[in-house]
């Protein structure tokens, strides 16, 4: 049985904890829902603070689906915990937003997740980006049609 959507957990550095280049921190813009991102935009690892993007109509690799708050304590819940809730409230938003079950998810495609760090998260950021990573350069909305 092939497995579809595959997830990778990716932990966002959070504005506190960007590395500082020349005499400041870079400005961290979160990303929002809808917006699309091209092929060379870092969000894998430590995502960069203003990511490029680009219209969804063309060619990009990476769809924002849903920014919103993580459910939990004030305290940080540990990384596995909050691993497991940042992919749990993905996958619950996908299907309401994409219009698709994330079983339907394209051979090559998977969920990626940019979550608090425990700095961020002991800052107050409780926010998840969940993103669509495609295998190859597309054009148009996944749930929409006009795949390239």
């Amino acid at each position: 049985m092939r497995r579809h959507g595959a997830s990778i957990a990716v932990v966002l550095a959070g504005a506190a904890a960007l590395p500082l280049m020349g005499c400041g921190a870079d400005e961290y813009r979160s990303l929002v829902a809808g917006e699309c991102l091209p092929a060379d935009a870092q969000v894998i690892g430590r995502r960069e603070a203003d990511p490029p993007r680009v219209p969804c109509g063309v060619a990009h690799r990476y769809e924002v689906f849903w920014v919103g708050p993580l459910d939990g304590d004030d305290r940080y819940p540990g990384e596995a915990a909050l691993d497991a809730l940042a992919a749990r409230t993905c996958a619950q938003r996908f299907t309401p937003v994409v219009g698709i079950e994330v079983d339907a998810i394209p051979d090559g495609t998977q969920l990626l997740r940019l979550q608090p760090s425990e700095e961020s998260w002991n800052d107050g950021d409780r926010d998840v980006e969940c993103i669509v990573a495609f295998e190859a350069d597309r054009a148009g909305r996944l749930g929409e049609g006009d795949e390239t």
